[in-house]
């Protein structure tokens, strides 16, 4: 049984906000910010860990 798991992306697919990057509002590689303005999530990719974390 695998459990899905969303993650915040950066609009342009460059980063993902997990671990040391989980508290940035902005990306460090292309400098696009996080949140639109309503303050929501911009781009979110999902995945399904084959190993609890």
């Amino acid at each position: 049984n695998f459990e899905e798991t969303k993650v915040e992306m950066c609009i342009n697919s460059c980063q993902a906000f997990t671990e040391e990057f989980i508290e940035d509002t902005s990306y460090k590689i292309c400098g696009e910010s996080r949140y639109d303005i309503k303050k929501n999530p911009r781009k979110f990719a999902i995945y399904f860990p084959l190993i609890p974390r």
